[in-house]
């Protein structure tokens, strides 16, 4: 495609849009001068850039039917693999819809890219294929993934395989931000994205893991990655090890009395393991939400919806196709979009207008102290542990609940978890019981690049007994 060379009027417009009044010769003599710079896009037109070429045939798959989707998890089923053996021999691996696999679709949860189906692999996925895994399909996810819930996805509500009124959980690894590329996929905001595996098993995690990890020539945050044994680490024991007890994480407002004392039971049967746990204080934990709303909202309006799902200034891979098919979406079906979607949009650009990216620095510098913060306790533990959520699973909204409570189901479970996201410590999540029939998750944090001393310790409450009978 040709880049057109703007008429007086647009040029006119563009210098009105910043407060510039300019003479009518001042605009023609622009107009002149924007003919050199063009000259560049004209050429970069010219020049074909490299590709993240799929490695294995494959046919594009299907959408299940309901019948064979019965919790609506699936967005799209393939049987992708390459025959080779490495270390998920056997294994099938389901994609969250927000990362590329070539010649499948991909949704990302929004009406905003359906129909869109693109032509790489993401680095993960050809990781996945190199080490001997099938990828068995795109799980769904939520709008635009906007949402720590399961009821905003355009394809339908996300059941709970306990309770299927309620919205569903997971068991999984948040590593460390920089240790896995997220090369070929959707960001929300830059500097607080993390890919990771969700798995039924913590040998599960330590495997796909080991397979995922370590930078990939393009994604310039895994540079400083430094990877592990995290297959060693399920036979090292977690005998010696000492975890803190996070006091503000129990604290919260909205903290179930049942899933806090589920966590401490657990917590405190590793005694029996040999692992010391003590109370400990970082009271810098209860702003670490207000930070992580100072960062994602206009980093996410500014990456994701402005930067039509790519953003810039960023070195890496750019999915060209993925961001021109977010904006024909952007551009034809906005109102198609979940409220918590046009919540980020409106309140980002908001702030960006208004008070011009100040609060978004603010906290981009308050996250230093955050950091520094979990890194003293961290000093004198090997991990902090808090309940994931400080509830379980929350009934799912029916499609004629008011809009608030919409917004608030989609966004009230992260008190214990964002902050992790912009101090960038890998977090552990592994079920530890039921409440209520429903599954309670106890959240291991650990020191950056230690993922193998949070799979010993999730590999010892793992041993403490099956999780469903407790």
């Amino acid at each position: 495609m040709a880049v057109r060379l703007p008429t007086l009027d647009q040029i006119d417009d563009l210098g009105s849009d910043f407060g510039l009044v300019l003479t009518a010769d001042e605009i023609s003599a622009f107009q002149q001068a924007f003919k050199g710079p063009l000259a560049s896009y004209g050429r970069l037109d010219e020049l074909v850039p490299p590709a993240l070429a799929p490695i294995a045939p494959r046919s594009p798959g299907y959408r299940p039917a309901a019948s064979e989707n019965p919790y609506g998890a699936w967005y799209w089923k393939t049987n992708i693999k390459t025959g080779a053996e490495g270390l998920l021999s056997g294994k099938k691996v389901a994609i969250k819809d927000n990362i590329c696999v070539a010649g499948v679709p991909m949704m990302n949860g929004s009406a905003l890219l359906e129909g869109y189906v693109p032509e790489l692999d993401a680095t993960v996925v050809t990781r996945i294929l190199d080490a001997g895994g099938t990828i068995a399909g795109k799980a769904a996810c939520e709008d635009l993934c906007f949402s720590g819930a399961s009821h905003t996805c355009a394809g339908g509500v996300i059941r709970n395989p306990h309770n299927p009124a309620h919205s569903a959980g997971g068991y999984g690894l948040k590593p460390t931000w920089g240790l896995v590329p997220t090369t070929g996929s959707m960001p929300i905001s830059y500097s607080v994205d993390h890919c990771g595996p969700m798995c039924a098993s913590v040998e599960d995690v330590a495997r796909l893991l080991t397979v995922i990890a370590g930078h990939d020539g393009w994604d310039t945050r895994t540079i400083a990655a430094r990877t592990d044994d995290y297959m060693a680490a399920l036979g090292n024991p977690a005998k010696g090890l000492r975890i803190g007890v996070l006091r503000e994480g129990f604290g919260h407002p909205e903290s179930d009395p049942a899933v806090n004392e589920k966590v401490r039971q657990t917590i405190s049967a590793l005694g029996k393991a040999g692992i010391e746990s003590e109370e400990v204080s970082v009271p810098w934990h209860l702003d670490g939400p207000h930070v992580w709303s100072g960062i994602i909202l206009e980093g996410a309006a500014e990456m994701m919806l402005k930067g039509y799902g790519v953003g810039n200034n960023v070195q890496g891979y750019y999915p060209l196709s993925m961001q021109e098919a977010l904006a024909r979406g952007m551009g034809t079906r906005i109102n198609d979009v979940s409220p918590t979607v046009k919540l980020v949009l409106m309140l980002g650009e908001y702030m960006h207008r208004h008070y011009h990216g100040r609060y978004h620095s603010k906290a981009q510098n308050l996250r230093v102290l955050l950091r520094r913060a979990y890194d003293e306790a961290l000093q004198k533990f090997d991990a902090l542990a808090m309940p994931t959520i400080p509830f379980t699973a929350t009934p799912i909204p029916p499609p004629d609940a008011p809009l608030n409570t919409v917004i608030d189901v989609a966004l009230n479970m992260q008190a214990n978890t964002c902050s992790f996201d912009v101090s960038g410590h890998p977090a552990f999540t592994v079920p530890c019981g039921r409440v209520n029939g429903l599954p309670v998750g106890l959240m291991l944090v650990g020191r950056h690049f230690e993922e193998a001393t949070l799979i010993r310790l999730a590999r010892a409450i793992e041993a403490g007994g099956d999780w469903k009978l407790n």
